[in-house]
C-alpha cells in the first residue's frame, strides 16, 4: 500500500464530464483518508471544477483547458506553463482517471524525481478500437463508481470505506438558490418544488426525452400535486426549457432557471426539492448525492452503468428508473461500438417513454416506494 507521508504531493487527472467527476469521489475521499497529511492537487476542466471547489479532499484544483477554453482564454504560452508549474511541482503519485492523458504523466514527473506510484484504469488493450463483449462483460456489470474505485483498490490496496457520492456545498450556494427562487416567487419552506432537468449531452443528443413530454408531465404534477417546477439546465439548455415552458399550460407554476445559477447553486436547489426528474445526465446524479428522490429517465444508457447511485447502507433511499418497452442498451462505460462507427440506438427510442409511466414512477417516488434490485435485474437481462 502506498501511503504518503509528511507534504508528499499526489495528483489525481480528473478530465472528465460532470457526472463521472462525481461517481470518482468515493475513491478520492478513501485516497485522502489513506494520505491525511499529503497535497493532493486535481487536474479539472473548467466545466467539472465545481464538484470539487468546496471538497475537503483535495488542497488544489488545476484547470486544463478544453477547445473553447484554448480559443477564448489560453494560448500555446500558458499551455506551456502549465506543463513547467506541474513539473516542478513534484508529485509522488499520479492517479489517472481519465485514460486519454497517459502521457501527460511523463511530461510533468521529472527525472530527478520519480513517482513512487502511477494508477490508472485497467482497460483491456485497444478497448476503444475492438469491442469485445466476452472480455467486457465485467464493465456492462458494475456501476461507474465501483470500476473508478477498482482503480484505487487494485493498484493502491486501499478499501473504499464510504461508497456514498460526495458533493459538499457551501453557506454561498444556498444563499444563490434562494436568491433566484425567491425572484421566481417560490420558497421551498412554503412551496412544493419538483426540479427538472430537461437536458443532458452525450449519445448524440439520445438520451433527451422530447420536450413535449416534459411539458405534459409538469402540467401534470401541477395538477395533481400541487406544486411549483423548477425547470434546470446551463445556458446550454436555455432554448430547451424554452420550448417546455411554450408547450406547457401552467406558465404560472413554472420556474425556468436555466442559464441563472451555477452548477452548486443548481445542486442548492435540487437539495431543497421534494422530487428530481431528468434524463441520464449529470443533475441527476447531483440529486443521488445531496439525497433529493430521483426519477431517472434512460434511453439508450447502461443502467448497470450508470444508473443513480447509492452505497448498500442506503438503498432503502427512494429512487425509480423509466426505459422504453424495449429497452436494450447501446452505451455502455467500455464496450458497444468501435469509435469509428455511429452510434446505433438499439433501445427503442426514448421517445416511445410515456408521461404516463414517468408519473406513475414520480408518484411510486412521492409515496416512498423503492425500485428494488430484482426490478433492475429484469430491465438488464438482455445486456450480456
Amino acid at each position: 500500500m502506498f501511503v504518503a507521508d509528511g507534504q508528499r504531493k499526489i495528483a489525481v487527472f480528473l478530465l472528465l464530464p460532470i457526472g463521472d467527476t462525481l461517481f470518482t469521489t468515493p475513491a478520492l475521499h478513501a485516497i485522502r483518508l489513506d494520505n491525511p497529511d499529503a497535497t493532493i492537487h486535481a487536474l479539472v476542466f473548467p466545466a467539472n471544477r465545481a464538484i470539487l471547489e468546496a471538497s475537503p479532499d483535495v488542497d488544489g484544483l488545476i484547470d486544463y483547458p478544453t477547445r473553447q477554453d484554448w480559443a477564448r482564454k489560453w494560448g500555446l504560452r500558458r499551455f506551456l506553463g502549465l506543463y513547467w508549474w506541474m513539473n516542478r511541482q513534484g508529485y509522488d503519485m499520479v492517479v489517472e482517471f481519465c485514460p486519454s492523458i497517459r502521457w501527460l504523466t511523463f511530461i510533468v514527473n521529472p527525472p530527478q524525481l520519480p513517482l513512487k506510484k502511477r494508477v490508472d484504469i485497467p482497460f483491456p488493450p485497444l478497448f476503444w478500437l475492438v469491442p469485445s463483449t466476452a472480455r467486457q462483460r465485467w464493465w456492462r456489470r458494475h456501476h461507474a463508481v465501483e470500476i473508478y474505485n477498482r482503480i484505487i483498490e487494485e493498484g493502491l490496496g486501499l478499501k473504499v470505506r464510504q461508497d456514498r457520492l460526495h458533493l459538499k456545498l457551501r453557506e454561498r450556494d444556498y444563499e444563490a438558490a434562494h436568491a433566484v427562487l425567491t425572484a421566481h416567487g417560490a420558497n421551498p419552506r412554503r412551496q412544493r418544488i419538483i426540479a427538472i432537468h430537461p437536458g443532458g449531452e452525450g449519445v448524440s443528443g439520445l438520451k433527451r426525452w422530447p420536450t413535449a413530454c416534459f411539458a405534459t408531465l409538469a402540467d401534470r404534477l401541477i395538477e395533481r400535486h400541487d406544486v411549483h417546477i423548477a425547470l434546470l439546465g446551463g445556458r446550454e439548455d436555455q432554448e430547451l426549457n424554452a420550448e417546455v415552458v411554450a408547450q406547457t399550460r401552467r406558465h404560472d407554476r413554472i420556474l425556468n432557471l436555466a442559464g441563472q445559477t451555477n452548477l452548486l447553486a443548481s445542486a442548492a436547489i435540487i437539495e431543497q426539492s421534494q422530487l428530481f426528474i431528468g434524463n441520464d445526465s449529470s443533475p441527476l446524479h447531483i440529486a443521488t448525492a445531496v439525497g433529493t428522490p430521483v426519477v431517472g429517465i434512460y434511453g439508450p444508457t447502461n443502467l448497470y452503468n450508470y444508473r443513480p447511485y447509492l452505497p448498500l447502507e442506503e438503498r432503502g433511499r427512494t429512487w425509480q428508473v423509466v426505459t422504453p418497452p424495449d429497452y436494450q442498451a447501446s452505451s455502455f462505460f467500455l464496450g458497444g461500438q468501435p469509435a469509428w462507427r455511429k452510434h446505433d440506438d438499439r433501445s427503442g427510442s426514448i421517445a416511445s417513454i410515456t408521461v404516463d409511466a414517468v408519473l406513475a414512477a414520480a408518484e411510486q417516488v412521492m409515496d416512498g416506494q423503492v425500485m428494488n434490485i430484482d426490478a433492475l435485474a429484469a430491465l438488464t437481462a438482455a445486456l450480456d
